[in-house]
C-alpha cells in the first residue's frame, strides 16, 4: 500500500513538472510573438494622415548639393507642412528649413533661393471660415528679424488659427523668400515675393512682389523668362499688371527697386534684362533694358499704352513686344507688334537709339479683316532672328456684364444636331474656343505679314529653327466614337505655302511625334511603322529593320500588339526577352492598331547639338 502511495506521489510530481514546462514554453512563445503582432498592426485613418512623400527634388549644377521637400501626402497643400532638406553630398551635412518649398539653385551652384510660408495653414483656414485674421505686417515690409544664422529658421507665431485673448484673431505670419549662400550659410530674406529668378550668369537675382491673393508661380529653374511661354491661349489680366521688383546684385550684395514691372526676362547670356512697365497711370509705361555689366537702364519704347508678351530671341540680341490700347465696348485690345532686331548695338557707347520694326495690321494688305494681333498668345522668334511668330484673333463685342434677374437669365442649353461636337464637349471646350488664336508670322527684314493658320488649319507646330511648321486640318475627322485624325501639312513659314504630308493620319501622342529637334523631319506612326517625312526632299521614308537603331528607339521596341494579352502573359514575355520593351496600351476606341506608347507631342530623342524642343505649338 505504501508503494502504491509512493507511485501516486511520483506520478503527480511528473505531471506537475510537465505542466510547469508547458506554461513556461507558452509564456516564452507569447513573449516572442508579441513584437511580431505589434508589427502587423492594422492601419487606421490617423496613420494615413502621417504619411510623407518627397517632392520638388533638384540637384545643383556642380553636383555637390541636393534639395528636396518632405511633406505630408494625404493633406491639402496648405496643410502639408513642407520641410526643405538641403544636403551637402561631400560632407553629408544637412540643413532643414520648416515650411519651405520651391527651391531654386543658381546656375553657378553658389546660391539657393526658396519660399517660406509659416502661415499657409492658418491663411487657408481663414479663407474657408471667413475669419478676420490680419497679416503680421503690412505687405511689402521686410521682416524685422530676418534669419542671420546658417541653418536656423526664426520662430513664428503659433499657427492654430484660433482667436487669441480678448477675441482678436491671431496675426498670420507673412510669406518670405530666403536666399542662402551655399558656401558660407549666410541667409537673407524678403517678404511677399511671388517670383524668384536667377540670371543665367548668376550675377543677379530678380525678386518680384506677390500680386493678388491668387499668387504667382515661381519662376523657371535656373533663370530665363519668368512666365511660361505656353502655347495655349490665355486670358490677359485686367487692369495694370505692374508690381515692384527687387533686383539684387549677387556680387556686391546691393539691390535696386524697379517699379510697376509686368513682364521681365533675361536674355540667353544673362547680360541683359528686359522688362515692361505697366502702371495704373499709363504715361510712364514702356519697354526697358537693364545692362547687368554696367547697371545702365535704356528705354526701348515709351507710350501711354499697354505693353505685353515680351520675348527674347534665341541669340539674345533681338526683342519683340506687343503694344496696344483698349477698344471701347470690344473684348480684344488693338495691338501692334514691335521688333527690335539688334539691341546689343543700340546699347554700345555712341550707338544709335533703338528703332523698332513695327507691324500694324491696319496697314497690311493681306491681314484678315475683323482680326487683331492678340495678346492671348505668346511671341516667338525664328532661330535666324528674321521672323516673329504671333497669334491673331477675331475682334468681338465685349460681353454684357450687367447683372440680370432670374427671369432674364437663360437657363436652357440648346444643342443642334448639325453640331460637330456633342453638347457636353462644347461646354468643356467653350472657354478654350473663346480664347483660341491662330499662329501667324511677320518677316522683320522684309516687313511682310505671312499667313500661316486659319479656320481650315487651326493647329500649327513651328519647328525649332522657325523655318518650317506642321499644320493639322481636322475638318471631317471630328467624331465621338472614333480616334482623332487630321490631314497633316508642311507649311513654309516664309511664304505660307502648304504641302500635304499625310491624309487621314491618326493624331495624338501615340501616332504623331512632332518635328525633330534639328527641324529636318516630321515623325509619325502609320501602317505599323515609324514614318519620317523629310522637309527638304518632300518625301516620306519608312523606318524599320531588325536591330536597326533610330535615335532612342530600336526596331524591337514599341511594337504594336495585334491582340490583347493577359497581364501575366505580358510579364512573362517581357522577362524572357533580352531587349527591353515598352508596355503598350491597346486602343480603347475603334479598331486601329495601337501605336507606340511615348510621351505625347514629343519627338523621339534623336541626336541634336542644341537639344531644344519644338519652339511653338499653337491650337
Amino acid at each position: 500500500m505504501n508503494m502504491n502511495i509512493a507511485r501516486t506521489i511520483s506520478t503527480r510530481r511528473r505531471i506537475t513538472v510537465f505542466v510547469l514546462v508547458l506554461v513556461v514554453a507558452f509564456v516564452a512563445a507569447a513573449a516572442q510573438s508579441a513584437p511580431q503582432t505589434a508589427a502587423k498592426k492594422a492601419l487606421t485613418v490617423d496613420d494615413y494622415a502621417k504619411w510623407r512623400s518627397i517632392a520638388s527634388q533638384s540637384i545643383s549644377g556642380d553636383g555637390k548639393w541636393v534639395a528636396y521637400v518632405l511633406q505630408l501626402t494625404n493633406a491639402i497643400p496648405a496643410e502639408s507642412k513642407p520641410i526643405l532638406h538641403l544636403l551637402n553630398l561631400e560632407t553629408n551635412v544637412e540643413v532643414t528649413v520648416a515650411d519651405a518649398s520651391d527651391a531654386v539653385f543658381s546656375a553657378d551652384s553658389k546660391w539657393i533661393a526658396y519660399q517660406v510660408d509659416p502661415g499657409a495653414a492658418q491663411r487657408a483656414r481663414a479663407a474657408r471660415g471667413g475669419s478676420g485674421a490680419a497679416p503680421a505686417t503690412e505687405p511689402g515690409t521686410p521682416p524685422t528679424t530676418p534669419p542671420s544664422q546658417p541653418g536656423v529658421t526664426p520662430a513664428t507665431p503659433a499657427q492654430t488659427g484660433q482667436e487669441g485673448r480678448g477675441g482678436a484673431a491671431q496675426p498670420i505670419p507673412p510669406r518670405r523668400v530666403e536666399l542662402r549662400n551655399l558656401e558660407t550659410g549666410a541667409v537673407r530674406s524678403w517678404q511677399d515675393i511671388g517670383l524668384i529668378m536667377f540670371s543665367p550668369a548668376s550675377t543677379h537675382l530678380v525678386l518680384r512682389r506677390r500680386g493678388a491673393e491668387t499668387g504667382e508661380a515661381p519662376g523657371p529653374r535656373g533663370g530665363g523668362a519668368p512666365t511660361a511661354t505656353g502655347t495655349r491661349a490665355a486670358s490677359p489680366a485686367a487692369g495694370p499688371r505692374g508690381l515692384d521688383v527687387i533686383l539684387l546684385d549677387l556680387t556686391t550684395g546691393r539691390h535696386q527697386l524697379l517699379g510697376s514691372v509686368a513682364d521681365i526676362a533675361f536674355n540667353r547670356t544673362g547680360e541683359l534684362l528686359a522688362y515692361i512697365v505697366d502702371a495704373a497711370v499709363k504715361d510712364g509705361n514702356g519697354v526697358f533694358i537693364f545692362d547687368t555689366r554696367n547697371g545702365r537702364i535704356t528705354p526701348l519704347d515709351n507710350d501711354a499704352k499697354n505693353y505685353s508678351r515680351l520675348a527674347w530671341s534665341e541669340s539674345g540680341k533681338a526683342v519683340a513686344v506687343l503694344k496696344g490700347i483698349e477698344v471701347e465696348k470690344m473684348r480684344e485690345k488693338d495691338n501692334v507688334l514691335l521688333a527690335f532686331q539688334d539691341v546689343m548695338a543700340a546699347l554700345k557707347d555712341g550707338g544709335a537709339a533703338p528703332v523698332p520694326v513695327v507691324f500694324e495690321p491696319a496697314k497690311a494688305d493681306n491681314f484678315p479683316k475683323g482680326r487683331v494681333v492678340s495678346d492671348r498668345a505668346a511671341l516667338g522668334w525664328s532661330e535666324d532672328d528674321k521672323r516673329v511668330f504671333f497669334g491673331i484673333k477675331e475682334q468681338v463685342t465685349a460681353p454684357d456684364t450687367t447683372r440680370k434677374t432670374t427671369d432674364e437669365a437663360a437657363d436652357v442649353d440648346v444643342w443642334n444636331t448639325g453640331d460637330e461636337r456633342i453638347q457636353s464637349a462644347q461646354m468643356v471646350r467653350a472657354e478654350q474656343e473663346r480664347n483660341r488664336t491662330f499662329r501667324q508670322a511677320f518677316d522683320v527684314s522684309a516687313k511682310r505679314f505671312v499667313k500661316l493658320a486659319d479656320e481650315t488649319m487651326r493647329e500649327l507646330d513651328v519647328a525649332p529653327d522657325g523655318k518650317r511648321a506642321v499644320g493639322r486640318d481636322i475638318r471631317g475627322y471630328i467624331h465621338d466614337d472614333k480616334l482623332p485624325a487630321a490631314d497633316i501639312y508642311r507649311v513654309n513659314t516664309s511664304t505660307g505655302e502648304r504641302t500635304l504630308i499625310a491624309k487621314g493620319q491618326l493624331t495624338g501622342g501615340r501616332y504623331t511625334f512632332g518635328i525633330t529637334p534639328q527641324g529636318t523631319h516630321f515623325l509619325y506612326w502609320k501602317d505599323g511603322k515609324f514614318q519620317a517625312y523629310d522637309f527638304e526632299a518632300g518625301t516620306t521614308k519608312t523606318l524599320g529593320g531588325t536591330g536597326t537603331t533610330y535615335g532612342c528607339f530600336r526596331s524591337t521596341d514599341s511594337l504594336p500588339r495585334t491582340s490583347r494579352t493577359a497581364p501575366e502573359q505580358r510579364t512573362r514575355s517581357a522577362s524572357a526577352s533580352s531587349a527591353p520593351r515598352r508596355r503598350i496600351r491597346p486602343s480603347r476606341v475603334g479598331s486601329a492598331p495601337a501605336g507606340p506608347s511615348i510621351f505625347p507631342n514629343r519627338s523621339p530623342c534623336l541626336p541634336t547639338a542644341s537639344g531644344r524642343r519644338n519652339r511653338d505649338t499653337m491650337s
